[in-house]
């Protein structure tokens, strides 16, 4: 039993970690997040389009010239960088919105399908229907950028899950080990109760 207690508490930490995770994302919208990401693509655009730059006007003075794309593709990394740098919520909010789509699209497929299989099979159809509309709701969120928060909600549902499943395992275990100490306890006295009738005899 003493070999679990680490596995636990290292589960127990993980889902402390989440619990503040999942609160920061939900107060905060997972702003943060997103501007973290806008900065790290707008940093890798940015060092991707002067080292081509560089690289191809390296190029062009050895070889005395150099493919007019090669600078293009390096002033557009360029330009893009700086547009994200100045807003870096776009992407998240591009990403979001072309997922969202495509899950909306899935979802109403998914919807026309179940509505088809309905009139032929009733029970058959339930599954394509909630299928359909937990996708659609799915869709919907990401799309509002209500991601982040409905992530923070997972994660403090399972955060807590997690703690109260801890804390259960926890005093269960202890009062496991009473009882198992008690049954052991008794056991040997019953056994020594044995022996000492046999040694008399």
């Amino acid at each position: 039993m003493k070999k679990k207690e680490p596995v636990n508490l290292y589960s127990l930490l993980i889902a402390l970690l989440s619990l503040v995770l999942g609160i920061f994302l939900c107060l905060n919208g997972g702003e943060n997040v997103k501007n973290l990401i806008g900065y790290f693509v707008s940093g890798i655009l940015l060092i991707t389009g002067f080292i081509k730059l560089i690289v191809t006007i390296t190029r062009s003075k050895k070889y005395g010239g150099a493919p007019f794309g090669e600078y293009v593709y390096g002033i557009v990394f360029l330009i893009f960088g700086l547009l994200i740098a100045l807003n870096p919520g776009i992407v998240v909010l591009t990403i979001s919105v072309c997922i969202g789509t495509l899950l909306l699209f899935l979802g109403i497929q998914r919807l026309i399908m179940g509505i088809t299989v309905n009139k032929i099979d009733k029970n058959g159809s339930l599954f394509y229907i909630l299928e359909s509309v937990l996708i659609i709701l799915l869709g919907i969120i990401i799309i509002t950028g209500k991601a982040f928060s409905f992530l923070g909600i997972l994660l403090i549902v399972y955060s807590l899950m997690e703690i109260v499943s801890y804390v259960y395992y926890t005093t269960q275990n202890k009062e496991y080990s009473k009882v198992l100490n008690k049954e052991v306890t008794k056991e040997m006295k019953d056994s020594e109760a044995k022996e000492a009738v046999i040694e008399e005899e």
